[in-house]
């Protein structure tokens, strides 16, 4: 291997479990050269990035960045080179109770920020020489330019999170500036809220090119460039993994992680860097009508869910009884009120077949309420809430609780 070429590989061979990344690939840069990897999901763009910045072993084959054997010369001084992609897995250093994560200094942010935002000039420029080009091309009359990151926002150090692995909203914020022909909008913002799904069935509907599919998950949102302060989508939907999903909307960012069962809503109008999470926050004091801590129970064993058919329709999407189940346990992994058992007022309604009674009682033992707190009615669902019209006792208790 040539010791001149800044990046140059051979044969990289990586994978993981059954799965093969890369399965004996080349390539060489000069020094100097913008390298670019392309390919789908799952093409092994990241792990062959991950390989030559010695933050991921290969299997096989050979390597070289700037001069360094990345196969065999691997070393805490070299990681540097993917700190701007990967800091999101920082260097450890052993500890008392094992590996223990190294914080980066102050040095180092300065360093990785400034090397992104050099990274943002130059495609700035690039992309300003591609449109001088269209311009005198006479190109602009008749095209759509569209300037847009199409995958991930990226976060940087933004809560301590590192690159694109989160539903922030600086990991899932992506810029986006279109000029369509003969639109009444030239230099305005549109406030809607735009999905990467959305970019297919709007460019069909401009380019008049016919109807698209009609199972798509996008919206064209064609019409913003006529209007682009109509109202528009009331949310957009993020995942992340597996086992993290947000759902956004103009003012708020709501985020739910089963696999940690952490809930994290975040006020973007008030904090849009997402430094306080106000699902945290505790109320004083709360009452609970008619409540359940099995959503599994409700959806498939209670009777407004059997009458409207919402156990089939659940069923139909890929849903069981044990699902919703784990959905609960994530949402509540504890299983333990966020209030002390004194500070929660419960009324029941006995009779009550659309959230289960016995569902309700179980959560009071289960939470060892004060019986004092707890009211039962010989009532249905909707009977129970009417009764608090007629029976002020359980608004005495909730203020005797509050002047408490």
């Amino acid at each position: 291997m040539s010791r001149d070429a800044a990046i140059e590989a051979r044969g990289l061979v990586k994978s993981y479990g059954k799965v093969q990344a890369l399965c004996g690939v080349d390539l060489t840069a000069p020094p100097g050269t913008v390298l670019g990897l392309l390919g789908p999901n799952g093409a092994g763009k990241t792990t062959a990035v991950r390989i030559l910045t010695t933050l991921l072993p290969a299997d096989g084959g050979e390597a070289r960045v700037a001069g360094i054997d990345v196969m065999s010369e691997v070393g805490p001084e070299h990681r540097v080179t993917g700190a701007l992609l990967h800091a999101c897995t920082p260097q450890t250093a052993p500890g008392a109770d094992g590996p223990e994560r190294l914080p980066l200094s102050d040095t180092q942010v300065v360093d990785i920020v400034r090397r992104y935002l050099a990274s943002v000039t130059d495609v700035d420029t690039m992309f300003g020489e591609i449109l001088d080009s269209a311009h005198h091309l006479g190109m602009l009359e008749d095209t759509i330019v569209i300037f847009w990151s199409g995958d991930h926002g990226f976060s940087l150090g933004d809560n301590g999170k590192w690159g694109k692995w989160s539903n922030a909203d600086s990991a899932t914020h992506i810029p986006l500036i279109m000029s369509v022909p003969g639109t009444r909008s030239a230099g305005r913002r549109a406030g809607g809220l735009i999905e990467a799904v959305d970019m297919y069935p709007t460019l069909d509907e401009l380019c008049g090119l016919g109807a698209p599919p009609q199972t798509l998950d996008g919206l064209s949102f064609a019409p913003l460039f006529d209007d682009p302060g109509r109202p528009w989508k009331k949310a957009a939907f993020t995942r992340w993994g597996r086992g993290e999903v947000s759902v956004k909307t103009e003012r708020y960012n709501f985020i739910l992680n089963w696999g940690l069962g952490a809930i994290l809503l975040y006020d973007l109008q008030k904090d849009p860097h997402e430094t306080t999470n106000i699902a945290a926050a505790r109320p004083d004091a709360v009452m609970l009508i008619n409540h359940s801590a099995h959503i599994e129970n409700v959806a498939f064993g209670g009777a407004l869910a059997a009458m409207l058919g919402l156990d089939r329709v659940l069923a139909d999407a890929g849903w069981t009884r044990e699902s919703l189940a784990r959905l609960s346990q994530a949402v509540n992994p504890a299983a333990t009120p966020a209030l002390p058992s004194d500070r929660i007022v419960s009324v029941l309604g006995e009779t009550d077949r659309w959230v289960p009674y016995e569902d309700g009682e179980a959560l009071v033992r289960q939470w060892q309420l004060p019986e004092a707190n707890v009211f039962r009615y010989r009532l249905g669902h909707l009977g129970t809430p009417v009764q608090l019209m007629r029976d002020s006792a359980p608004f005495e208790r909730l203020r005797q609780v509050l002047a408490g």
